[in-house]
């Protein structure tokens, strides 16, 4: 896995440039990498991407050391893991409507203790290798760590309910 490239450009005092990608493309994902966009935004709302196009797309954009995050289709936890295991660092949950949606978003997205994210055998946990996982991280626990912290959770809010109740929502003080 490599570092989220829009934390890390963030964390520069800059913003990230993205590339949303409205349709299954290994070309533009390649040719956002030498334009200079520093991640990929997949679209599996409006789009239909299966988990090879996911799989080629986070292949592709991770070796140009750009991060993919993904508008997913369905909020379920295994909706999201589906993405997650193939290596994306962050998800836009649809129609979140109560914190409660929120939180299971945030928990479907993160490692204990800060969430209930499952455990798979893809790029998102760099294949399951527990070599890998001891000497890049030092262990899966570590790794759980890693991955949390270079994870992104965005909740998209479409109702005149949720942004009534959105200052009660997990990380509200990030909300635009």
């Amino acid at each position: 896995m490599i570092e989220n490239s829009i934390l890390r450009v963030n964390n520069e005092g800059k913003k990230a440039l993205v590339f949303n990608l409205a349709f299954p493309s290994l070309h533009l994902v390649e040719m956002a990498a030498h334009v200079g966009f520093e991640a990929i935004n997949i679209d599996g709302e409006h789009v239909y991407f299966n988990e090879h196009d996911v799989d080629d797309i986070c292949r592709v954009a991770n070796g140009y050391d750009m991060s993919v995050t993904a508008r997913v289709p369905d909020s379920a936890a295994y909706q999201i893991n589906l993405y997650l295991d193939r290596g994306v660092q962050g998800i836009t949950g649809l129609h979140i409507n109560s914190p409660e949606e929120a939180q299971d978003l945030a928990d479907a997205c993160l490692f204990p203790p800060h969430g209930n994210r499952s455990w798979g055998e893809g790029r998102g946990t760099e294949f399951d290798d527990d070599r890998v996982l001891n000497e890049r991280y030092g262990g899966k626990l570590a790794f759980a760590k890693w991955s949390n912290q270079n994870m992104l959770v965005w909740t998209q809010m479409e109702s005149k309910e949720a942004w009534g109740c959105s200052s009660r929502y997990p990380g509200a003080g990030i909300l635009s």
